[in-house]
């Protein structure tokens, strides 16, 4: 209750002590209508509605470090690798932030071609829109920080649980960069004046 009940004191829509000390009382008179208060109950039970699901989401993960810490495990391996989903158009943002904090991030671009006012340009684009791989600087670093990083989503969950990338795949997505591009580059299966046989009737 205190943990929704101060989100909605963050945001602004409860007002806790403002009201006794405000000298315009009539600041507020719109609130007890009940239009204002079909408005603001509406907005109040999604707000509360998302506020629950991420606090059952943070109690999950606080239950799953607890467990791993009984067990005698380690909560994050350095080698683990973790999918991670960004904001529209905010990859190369998110990537940025995460490294400041010490994380390791692959970000695989595809170098290719998009066409921009009326002709064929280079670019390089992310392999995976909206998505990028992450792994801990340390054995000690939480993932905590992730989710309220700027460009950020969110972490890839399955049940509950933060899902996990094999290094291998990690490695074998780098080893396909090509050296001075940072990205990957499509391979092109035709080029002008490359014959081929149809094996169906036109």
């Amino acid at each position: 209750m205190n943990f929704c009940l101060n989100a909605l004191i963050d945001k602004g829509w409860v007002k806790v002590r403002n009201f006794r000390n405000s000298k315009n009382k009539l600041a507020y008179a719109y609130l007890l209508t009940p239009r204002g208060i079909e408005s603001k109950a509406t907005i109040t039970v999604h707000f509360l509605r998302r506020k629950i699901i991420e606090y059952e989401s943070l109690k999950a993960e606080i239950a799953h470090a607890m467990r791993s810490r009984q067990n005698g495990r380690r909560q994050v391996g350095v080698t683990d690798w973790y999918a991670v989903l960004c904001k529209p158009r905010s990859e190369a943002l998110a990537e940025a932030n995460l490294v400041n904090q010490g994380y390791r991030v692959c970000l695989p671009r595809l170098a290719t071609q998009s066409r921009r006012k009326g002709r064929w340009v280079d670019t390089v684009e992310p392999l995976f829109p909206r998505y990028l791989f992450l792994a801990p600087g340390n054995e000690r670093q939480s993932l905590a920080p992730v989710r309220s990083t700027v460009g950020v989503n969110g972490l890839v969950r399955f049940g509950g649980q933060p899902a996990t990338i094999p290094e291998a795949v990690v490695e074998s997505l780098r080893e396909r960069e090509v050296p001075g591009k940072g990205a990957c580059v499509r391979r092109v299966l035709f080029t002008p004046g490359t014959p081929w046989n149809s094996a169906a009737d036109p």
